[in-house]
């Protein structure tokens, strides 16, 4: 068993989706929707989008980038 343990695996994965992950972008959302004037699942779609297209531009596959790009 490999004793390190990556920041993504913390809180394990959900299907392959990083648990933390999932939780900080629900966290932003919740968090910055009022101040954006919008409403929350407007806000978590754009917050998702964000994450994805950040992952992509570092160049980190993601479950999501494995499976469109």
């Amino acid at each position: 068993m490999n004793a390190m343990v990556g920041f993504h695996d913390l809180l394990g994965r959900l299907d392959g989706f990083a648990v933390i992950d999932i939780l900080g972008t629900v966290l932003a959302a919740y968090f910055t929707a009022p101040y954006m004037g919008i409403s929350f699942p407007l806000a978590l779609l754009i917050w998702f989008i964000l994450g994805e297209a950040l992952h992509v531009m570092l160049g980190i596959s993601t479950p999501f980038t494995r499976l469109f790009l």
